[in-house]
């Protein structure tokens, strides 16, 4: 599952999950900001501001949907694989 965001430097990862249906696979992270970062603004800065999808690549030829949201004072992260 290569097509997860880079987290910035001084956020950090506090719980990673993998799940799988027969819709596909999904992976959720969830990242608290760095200090005096809101959760809005990392998900800015990891160009994570509206849900994208992101057409298959040579090398994962999956359709990938990526998206966050802010959840008290925290970022959840998720991909989604068809």
């Amino acid at each position: 599952m290569s097509r997860m965001p880079e987290v910035p430097a001084g956020a950090t990862v506090t719980e990673k999950s993998m799940e799988c249906a027969s819709g596909g696979c999904w992976r959720t992270i969830t990242i608290v900001p760095a200090a005096g970062q809101s959760p809005q603004d990392l998900a800015h800065e990891m160009g994570l501001s509206e849900e994208q999808s992101l057409p298959p690549t040579l090398l994962d030829p999956r359709s990938v949907s990526v998206g966050a949201r802010p959840v008290e004072g925290e970022l959840t992260v998720h991909v989604g694989y068809r």
